[in-house]
């Protein structure tokens, strides 16, 4: 349920605040005080907007919710099942087979390894003598993932968009200053001391300046309900809550102009918003993952950011008729703390979503897990009714005559009892005194449905036992290496459509946007890590290179560039071992290796078995002066090397 709140209302939150005069300086010198005209007038129209969108999110958090509760085994007990816990823990209850788990895990798995390869981002050149500046571009944003760990984030933003149907995720330009110690000339010191003591300096210096990708929370989101998930930049905005401190957002406030208010925030009477769920904070199974947001001991602060597209003028903000993009900041749903217009050289809302299922009109597209929803909880059903049931038959059920026997001896729990009878049963036999009521266990073949359901959700997934990590093992015969082959060539083209719809909604636009903020923002010179065959070129192109590292500016990428995408293909996936038979036909055969590259068709023979760095071992050319050469070529040490004539390929 969310948290409403109660008591103050929006404006009475402030009237603590209005007592004190903090001093700021607004963007484009607006009243931005609270409780001004148009810091409410601002408040009330970006509030309005979440508004809008809240009536479709409520529909879609039901859904989240009964997904998260397929993506956990722990389920909540009923009083039935505390009592029998509470009288032998080691007896099973109720749980979720974790089936949709590993099928969202297969496809995870899959993803990461199309996807999160570095380099993540591919660029290639738009005229020729832009080449060079398109494989330094490639090179500094794969830096940057790699620093700001941008692989986790995406891992995050599949995971949503399998599990709920969307995942989103804002793009940011991130800069970290701190402090470095650098070594200065050394300074004369006293007579007795031997030789000079250089000295330590600490100076503030920019650590990293790049690219950050910040995976947003599904429960959190508000997105424009007129438009599908996936077209963000055709809605009007864009929102999502923050769930902060006052100390975070007084740093922040130090190192962003944009911000303001801050002190402000330190006197609202309630800092959590309406918008905020239960759900959002917890774990699955229940847990609060987070700290208390009603702890006396820190201070929590939601805050709104939403980027919006709007005419100034028409929300009588200022005097412009033009549509402006620009993100506001509101803490505790009634407080501005940040208004800064959006001059982005890619023009784009810096949000990127992907939704594996999408139909291209859908506000709110079904998740690939939650088609399997409904199988997911037959499966759960056949498993947890045959527990019970077996459960009830290890329990004694018994039919007695309390007038011959002792009631006493049969409830002891204990091993190898001895049940005395009642005297007046004595000499009489013991039959008729106690009977086992028979129970026939209906739910036996349970176990067995259960295995038809999991195949179901495995055919409805396209995640079959091979790419999960195991093989069929019943039928009538053994499994045959052509029945593998081609189920697992099967299983994998299905999972390829669904990375490939990734790479064009989520990868492409990621790409772009890393690009340009890289274009824009970059200021510090950094260094990259080339490869042997490039240093050449860069060399010739008047570049300096030093122990395999290039000084790159932020104008050698100043280039048009275009974004290369993924194909959703992964190393082996597709592959067959055909190719190994066409490799022995090139080497043996003179036509073909002399118009094809056979060290280039040998790397994609070894990528595709799982090699990663075949480079190192290629042999590297020696540079030798011509006399030499010339001096070897006439010993017989070396022979001018031809690969189409036989023993060449064993030349020196």
């Amino acid at each position: 349920m969310p948290r409403i709140i109660t008591g103050v209302g929006q404006r009475n939150v402030l009237s603590a605040a209005s007592t004190r005069e903090y001093k700021y300086e607004y963007p484009n010198k607006l009243d931005l005080k609270p409780n001004s005209k148009i810091h409410n007038k601002l408040v009330d129209c970006i509030i309005n907007l979440i508004n809008s969108s809240i009536d479709n999110l409520d529909v879609n958090r039901k859904r989240y919710k009964n997904q998260d509760n397929v993506l956990t085994s722990y389920i909540y007990q009923d009083d039935e099942e505390k009592r029998i816990k509470s009288k032998d823990s080691r007896k099973p209850t109720s749980i979720v087979f974790p089936y949709s788990y590993a099928i969202l895990d297969s496809l995870l798995t899959y993803m990461s390894m199309a996807f999160l390869r570095d380099p993540i981002c591919r660029y290639e050149h738009v005229s020729g003598k832009d080449y060079l500046g398109a494989v330094l571009l490639e090179a500094v944003i794969s830096q940057q993932t790699r620093r700001s760990r941008t692989a986790l984030a995406l891992h995050t933003i599949m995971k949503n968009a399998f599990s709920y149907g969307v995942g989103y995720g804002v793009v940011g330009w991130e800069t970290i200053t701190g402090k470095r110690s650098t070594v200065t000339e050394p300074r004369a010191r006293l007579a007795n001391l031997a030789a000079d003591t250089p000295d330590r300096q600490r100076s503030s210096v920019t650590i990293y300046e790049g690219n950050k990708l910040y995976p947003l929370n599904p429960y959190l989101t508000f997105s424009d309900p007129n438009v599908s998930a996936t077209d963000v930049q055709s809605g009007e905005f864009f929102g999502w809550l923050e769930n902060t401190n006052f100390l975070a957002l007084k740093n922040e406030e130090l190192n962003n102009d944009s911000m303001f208010n801050v002190e402000y925030a330190k006197h609202l009477t309630n800092t959590v918003s309406q918008f905020m769920v239960d759900e959002a904070v917890q774990a699955n199974d229940g847990r609060n993952d987070v700290i208390n947001t009603t702890s006396s001991l820190t201070r929590p602060i939601d805050v709104l950011k939403v980027i919006v597209k709007f005419i100034p003028s028409e929300w009588e903000v200022f005097n412009s008729d033009e549509v402006e993009t620009w993100l506001f900041r509101i803490a505790g749903d009634s407080l501005l703390i940040g208004a800064e217009k959006l001059d982005l050289d890619h023009g784009k809302i810096p949000v990127v979503a992907t939704a594996p299922e999408y139909d291209g009109r859908s506000a709110s597209p079904v998740s690939k897990l939650e088609t399997l929803y409904g199988l997911q909880s037959v499966g759960d059903w056949l498993y947890n009714s045959h527990i019970t049931n077996v459960r009830k038959s290890l329990n004694n059920m018994l039919i007695v005559d309390p007038s011959m026997v002792n009631m006493n001896d049969l409830r002891d729990p204990a091993p190898g009892k001895m049940i005395r009878t009642r005297k007046p049963a004595w000499g009489r036999g013991v039959d008729g005194a106690i009977k086992q009521l028979k129970i026939d266990d209906i739910t036996r073949q349970n176990i067995g449905d259960a295995g038809f359901i999991q195949s179901a959700m495995e055919l409805a997934a396209g995640t079959d036992g091979s790419m999960m990590g195991s093989l069929r093992n019943s039928g009538p015969e053994r499994l045959t290496k052509g029945e593998f082959q081609g189920t697992r060539t099967s299983a994998i083209s299905r999972l390829e459509r669904i990375a490939l719809i990734i790479s064009l909604q989520l990868m492409h636009d990621l790409s772009d946007m890393f690009a340009t903020n890289t274009q824009q923002f970059m200021s510090n010179n950094t260094y990259i890590k080339i490869t042997e065959g490039l240093e050449q070129d860069l060399i010739k192109q008047g570049f300096e290179v030093e122990n395999k590292r290039l000084k790159v500016k932020f104008q050698d990428l100043l280039i048009p560039y275009d974004v290369k995408l993924k194909d959703g293909s992964i190393p082996g996936g597709n592959f067959s071992d055909g190719w190994m038979d066409l490799y022995k036909l090139v080497v043996e055969n003179e036509a073909l290796s002399s118009r094809l590259d056979i060290f280039k068709l040998f790397k994609f023979i070894a990528y595709n078995f799982g090699a990663k760095n075949v480079d190192e071992f290629e042999l590297k050319p020696q540079v030798m002066p011509d006399q030499q050469v010339e001096n070897m070529a006439q010993r017989g040490d070396i022979v001018p090397f031809n690969p189409t004539i036989p023993g060449a390929e064993n030349a020196i």
